[in-house]
């Protein structure tokens, strides 16, 4: 695979949101959903450095373009 930014589902080709959730053993999962359609992809990614229960933080603001 050269790129993951198509939706399997729905065909959706502007790339997918990233969803955090905490992970079964400790860490968090990280995964994408599609913006158009809501389908979730879970591609095994866990990052155990994240504290949980997971917290937000307001971050900076970004203008929009």
């Amino acid at each position: 695979m050269g790129e993951l930014r198509v939706c399997a589902t729905c065909g959706y080709q502007r790339g997918f949101h990233v969803f955090f959730r905490e992970a079964e053993g400790g860490g968090v999962v990280v995964g994408l959903i599609c913006p158009n359609c809501g389908q979730s992809y879970d591609l095994a990614w866990r990052e155990k450095d994240l504290a949980t229960p997971l917290t937000i933080q307001p971050g900076e603001v970004f203008p929009a373009k």
